[in-house]
Parts: structure tokens; C-alpha cells; sequence
């Protein structure tokens, strides 16, 4: 009896710490050595940069009214003036305070023009994050500036999402039709213009690609990977779209799996999204955790003085909202807005007619007594509304910055793709279109 609660409690909860301990002591090394490049050997590429930021402001418009088309080089600015400020001598606490230039909250694009051109001490710190986009863009910067940066990153990105495209494509025509909809309307070729956008497409494209070749093999590596995936999340990402690290590839194995038929009830894909989203919140919730932990501990401070008012404004805080109703309903709204082609619709009128049309469609449409598979349809309903339930939890950060947010609604359009694809009867609506104009 011990054995066996051993076998199957003990030992898979000591394997995910260890790997848990692994993963952050080479993460937080790579931090430290890579903020032990003097400054020296980054400041001519980092000087260079400044003339990028001097003809981009905080927050740039590619298309004029089209929201998904917002350039965020306001974070990209921060992060330059963090790995600018990083003292190289002291890259431990460097790192972990993570300091930088502001000047009495002003424009953050001037900011880090002013530290590199002036060599202004850093006076702000920006604690709460791991920033650990910084183990990639140090030595980037030794041997390119930012704009160069930013071209490379497009070919990287463009040619991993091209990658999981063709596998999809051999896996089921369908499902690559799915993807490609999904990546469409979230307005992907807009995300590698910004870094701040970039890290968490990087994990789920990267995470999807892994989890299609191994899913046969079982879900012991699946659980592995969503785990991982889930730390790498919380030290890459700004707080943009997290969960699509974790939703999009699960999405895709429980796809794969029923059109094989090796998942035929509602029980099975829902116990297989549960504890992988676990497993992945588990570890994301630890990484933040730990940056803490290790703050306070490195520093000799109570990193969540710094860090807890700055978490409840991002739940629950108005800063610059009438009201709370606003800012829920706004930050339901103003995502949903964001998404191509609803955007470029100009007249609200015009928007809630084409969701009219789109509804009637799906009522005259649906076969609902002969859906194929009402476990998967059922399933694909909760995870399409998770996003919405991470817009609510973060309603203020939802709100406010709705512009890059909106691309989690990746899950739920490919999970509205999906449900279509399984009720739509085209025959029953080309039926009634005959029977109507008659």
C-alpha cells in the first residue's frame, strides 16, 4: 500500500520539484551571466538603438483606429534601459532589482535616450518581473542594435510559425485551416514589430511544435512539458498573453486525439486539459513566487512591499476608470474590439448587425441532434471562454491594455473554429437558403 501511494503520489510530486529547481537555477544563471557582459561591449549597439527610439514614441499606431495594429515600444524601452542600467559588477542584485532610468514619469522612450546619451544612474526599480528576456538580448546586443534585433526576430518567428503550419497541414488539412483563421484575426504578423509581444508566441509556438510529435507517446511528457512551458512563461513574459503557452498546444493534442479516436468522452479531454493547465499554473505561479522569495532574500528587503499594490491595481484597480462596471464590461469589450476584421468595422451599428448575421447563421445551420462529437463541442466551450475569465481576473491590466491582450483570444477563436467545423451541417443550410428564396 506504501509502495504503491509512493509509486503514484511521492515520486511524480519529487520528479516536478526537482525539475522545478533545475529549471530556475539555470534560468537565474543565465540571468547572472549574461549581466556580467560589461557594459562596454553592448554601448556602441545600445547607442545605436537610441536612434530608434528617438523616431518611435511609447506607443505607436501602424494603422490609424485598428487597435491591432499597436506597437507597445514602451516596454521594449524599459527593458533596453534595465540591461543598460544592470551593473555588471554587481549582476546579482542587479538583476534582481532590475533598475533603470525614469524622469518624473515621462515618456520611457526619452527615458532610456536620456540614461545612454547622459549616463544617468538608474532611480526606479522594476522588481516584480524576472525580465529574463535579458539572457537573450545582452548578447544580442554585442553584435546588434535594436533594429537589427528586430529583423531577426521577424525571420525567427515568421519561420517557426511557418514549421508548425506544415505540420499541422500533414496531421489534418482542418486543423492547419483552424490555426491559420486563429492567427489571421489575432493579427499575428503584427507581433514580432514588438519584443514585449514576442516571448510567449516564441513558448506556445515552440511548446505547440514539441507536443504534436510526442503526444502519441502518452501524456507523462505532455505534463513535462506543459510544466516547463509554464515556467519559462512567468520569466519571459511582461504579463501579455501567458496563457496561450499552455491552451494553444493542449487545444491542438485534444484535437488530434479525437479525430483519432483516442479520446471519445468528455471526462477524458477534460481531466487531460485540468491537469495540464495545473501543471502549467502551478509552475507559473511558482516562478513568480520565487523571484520574490529570492528578491527578498538577496536583497535583505519584503519583496512584496514592492510587489502587492502593484498586483492588486492590475486585479481590481480603477487608476484612470469611472467605475468598476466600466472597467469589467470595458475590458470584455475593448478585447473582443481588438480582434481582425471586428475592428475595422467603424459603426458600432454596423458590428452588432454582423453579429446578428453571424448568429442566425449558426441557428439556421447547426444539426444540433446529429453534432459528431457534443463531448468535444461542450469542451471546446470552456476553454474558448478561459481568456474572457483572464481579461475579468486582470481587469484593469485588460482594460488598459486591451491593444496586446486580445491576441489570447487565439484559444477562443480556434475553439469557436473548431465547434463550427463539428456542428456545421452545410447541406441543412443550403437547404434552407433554397427553401427561403422560393
Amino acid at each position: 500500500m506504501i509502495t504503491k501511494i509512493k509509486d503514484k503520489y511521492v515520486k511524480p510530486i519529487l520528479k516536478y520539484i526537482l525539475i522545478f529547481i533545475i529549471s530556475l537555477s539555470v534560468l537565474f544563471s543565465s540571468l547572472i551571466l549574461t549581466a556580467k557582459i560589461p557594459k562596454k561591449l553592448i554601448e556602441k549597439n545600445l547607442q545605436e538603438s537610441v536612434e530608434f527610439f528617438k523616431q518611435n514614441s511609447g506607443i505607436e499606431e501602424l494603422l490609424k483606429r485598428r487597435d491591432y495594429t499597436f506597437l507597445h515600444y514602451y516596454a521594449d524601452s524599459i527593458i533596453l534601459n534595465i540591461i543598460y542600467c544592470i551593473d555588471s559588477n554587481k549582476p546579482i542584485q542587479s538583476t534582481m532589482w532590475a533598475n533603470y532610468y525614469e524622469e518624473f514619469k515621462a515618456d520611457i522612450n526619452n527615458d532610456f535616450i536620456t540614461v545612454v546619451q547622459e549616463q544617468k544612474e538608474p532611480n526606479e526599480q522594476y522588481l516584480r518581473y524576472w525580465h529574463g528576456s535579458m539572457t537573450i538580448l545582452r548578447p544580442l546586443l554585442m553584435v546588434l542594435n535594436i533594429e537589427q534585433i528586430y529583423l531577426l526576430n521577424k525571420i525567427a518567428i515568421y519561420l517557426l510559425a511557418i514549421i508548425l503550419f506544415i505540420l499541422l497541414f500533414r496531421k489534418s488539412k482542418k486543423l492547419s485551416i483552424v490555426y491559420l483563421i486563429a492567427m489571421v484575426m489575432i493579427a499575428f504578423p503584427i507581433v514580432p514589430f514588438c519584443l514585449e509581444y514576442t516571448w510567449t508566441f516564441y513558448i506556445m509556438l515552440i511548446t505547440s511544435i514539441i507536443a504534436i510529435q510526442i503526444e502519441k507517446r502518452g501524456d507523462k511528457g505532455l505534463f513535462i512539458l506543459f510544466f516547463i512551458s509554464g515556467i519559462l512563461t512567468c520569466f519571459f513574459d511582461f504579463l501579455t498573453t501567458e496563457i496561450i503557452t499552455v491552451l494553444v498546444p493542449v487545444l491542438l493534442v485534444l484535437f488530434i486525439r479525437k479525430e483519432d479516436n483516442r479520446i471519445v468522452k468528455f471526462k477524458d479531454g477534460f481531466v487531460f486539459l485540468l491537469k495540464s493547465c495545473a501543471l502549467w499554473g502551478i509552475a507559473y505561479v511558482a516562478m513568480w513566487l520565487s523571484k520574490w522569495i529570492l528578491a527578498s532574500i538577496i536583497l535583505k528587503i519584503n519583496a512584496l512591499d514592492y510587489v502587492k499594490d502593484q498586483a492588486m491595481l492590475r486585479i481590481n484597480g480603477l487608476q484612470r476608470i469611472s467605475s468598476k462596471k466600466e472597467m469589467y464590461l470595458g475590458a470584455l469589450y475593448n478585447n473582443w474590439h481588438a480582434l481582425y476584421p471586428i475592428n475595422i468595422i467603424k459603426r458600432k451599428s454596423d458590428l452588432w448587425k454582423m453579429v446578428a448575421i453571424f448568429l442566425i447563421i449558426v441557428a439556421i445551420s447547426f444539426d444540433w441532434k446529429n453534432i459528431k462529437s457534443k463531448w468535444f463541442s461542450a469542451l471546446m466551450v470552456i476553454i474558448g471562454l478561459l481568456p474572457y475569465m483572464r481579461y475579468l481576473l486582470l481587469a484593469n491590466h485588460s482594460y488598459r491594455h486591451a491593444f496586446f491582450t486580445f491576441r489570447s483570444q487565439i484559444v477562443t477563436i480556434m475553439a469557436i473554429v473548431f465547434i463550427i467545423i463539428d456542428c456545421l451541417n452545410y447541406k441543412l443550410l443550403f437547404k434552407k437558403i433554397n427553401i427561403r428564396r422560393k
